[in-house]
């Protein structure tokens, strides 16, 4: 079974997390001509990130005349689909629904959502693994605040509110990071905080291990490989959405003493035994080609991954 993999925007994702866990073969979605000489059986596509006719016509072409497609939606991609067809794209929907793709949502909010927004029945959700499983991981002798922060999409992960509730808070240590590097710089004005950009695996192995808790609080999201690897490793997250097992900390108002209110309270929030070994075992790569495999299985009864 020849799959080909992609993504035009998660190509991190695709290439670590997908392709090792699967031993698939990856293209970057510029090398339209050298997935159309591998013929593949099925092609996976790592999100959906279709804004403008321009996006559209980039998929279209990646794919080609790839009969079996496993369109894996990886979050704000719903969003961005979603605007795409209310501003005017009607054909978007026809196409989104041709017999050619199978759509699996990556967490149980957006697969209600994919339904509401663009009529797209996924089923069970499957979320992107992560790398590794962590085990248990010691805390840091000081509470320090892990940050994730992709530096070009500071608006949609609110650093505002977050520099407005935690800059002032000098009895507080942030730690923003990311493993692209700083191309923009950040909107945080505090000196309470360190910045950790283009991280390598093992750096950013580090940092979680050098952080107390995880803040996370983007305008959409879905259920975060961050988030997964920091409750496993027994780290509380401090989200603004609700995650399986683990409520949000953070309400919709996310109005600076609250938010304050909900870092600090991080401090006294043990993750439990249970909680840990739920997403060492949803998260887990070994686990993923199978479980995707039941899904291929209804769709396409002949198909083998």
């Amino acid at each position: 079974m020849r799959v080909a993999a992609t993504s035009s925007a998660a190509e991190q994702l695709v290439s670590a997390n997908i392709v090792r866990s699967t031993g698939w073969k990856f293209f970057p979605p510029s090398h339209i001509e050298e997935v159309a000489a591998f013929n593949p059986d099925l092609v996976y596509l790592g999100g959906v990130y279709i804004g403008n006719y321009s996006d559209w016509q980039g998929y279209r072409a990646i794919l080609g005349d790839a009969r079996r497609v496993i369109m894996h939606w990886y979050g704000s991609d719903v969003v961005q689909v979603g605007q795409f067809h209310r501003e005017g794209s009607k054909g978007i929907i026809d196409w989104l629904n041709s017999e050619r793709f199978l759509h699996i949502a990556p967490s149980g909010p957006l697969r209600q959502e994919l339904v509401e927004t663009l009529g797209i029945e996924t089923g069970d959700p499957i979320n992107v693994p992560a790398e590794k499983v962590f085990g248990d991981i010691s805390l840091p002798a000081g509470f320090v605040v892990g940050c994730y922060m992709p530096p070009q999409r500071q608006k949609f992960f609110n650093m505002k509110i977050i520099e407005k509730a935690l800059s002032p808070r000098e009895d507080l240590r942030i730690l923003f990071y990311h493993w692209l590097p700083l191309m923009e710089k950040l909107e945080y004005k505090g000196t309470n905080a360190e910045m950790r950009f283009c991280l390598s695996r093992e750096e950013y192995e580090k940092t979680l291990a050098d952080c107390s808790c995880l803040l996370r609080i983007p305008a959409h999201d879905a259920d975060s490989i961050s988030a997964a690897e920091f409750l496993m490793s027994g780290r509380p997250v401090v989200s603004n959405h609700d995650l399986p097992m683990w409520p949000r900390l953070v309400n919709e108002q996310m109005e600076a003493p609250a938010l304050v209110e909900a870092v600090i309270s991080a401090k006294d929030i043990p993750v439990s035994a249970a909680v840990r070994e739920f997403y060492r075992d949803r998260w887990d790569p070994a686990k993923f080609k199978a479980r995707l495999a039941e899904r291929v299985k209804v769709k396409w009864p002949e198909v083998e991954l």
